[in-house]
């Protein structure tokens, strides 16, 4: 796997006898690689030894659904007509002509205002509700499971 200097996703290849799920692999690209459960961190730590083994695991589900990729368009599409996100973007732009360290998702979403990143988790919450058919190993406070934890009471710490 190559990253490009802002830390996306580039390229893919696999040399290997397990057969990868190729569809899948290929929505990798252009993904920022902390959205794959910051695999470069982890790869450079020796906790990545099996990229297919790593990339099945439960994590990556929403990430491979195939509405993820609307998901982003629309999410972008929101954002981008909003004045905080425009100005969150130029300082972006700033830092990755200056050679900085180009800025993650996370942090990206970090430096909005609160109500802005309170947007963003809603959003994506409402993807993975809207998909929760096939994205059910995600907990969500509506999911089933939750309701019978409250039911029981279970969730008191």
């Amino acid at each position: 796997m190559r990253l490009d200097k802002f830390g996306r996703v580039s390229s893919l290849a696999y040399v290997g006898k397990a057969p990868v799920e190729t569809e899948n692999w290929g929505r990798l690209i252009g993904l920022h690689e902390s959205a794959l459960n910051h695999l470069a961190a982890r790869f450079d730590e020796g906790l990545v030894t099996d990229m297919p083994a790593f990339l099945r695991q439960n994590w990556a589900m929403a990430i491979f659904h195939d509405r993820f990729a609307e998901f982003r368009a629309a999410l972008r599409d929101e954002m981008q007509a909003d004045d905080d996100f425009k100005q969150v973007l130029e300082q972006m732009k700033a830092a990755a002509a200056q050679s900085e360290r180009p800025m993650s998702p996370a942090e990206f979403v970090h430096k909005l205002p609160k109500e802005k990143q309170a947007l963003v988790r809603t959003r994506l919450t409402e993807y993975v509700q809207t998909n929760q058919n096939q994205l059910s190993m995600y907990l969500l406070e509506s999911s089933g499971i939750m309701k019978k934890m409250e039911d029981k009471d279970l969730r008191k710490v």
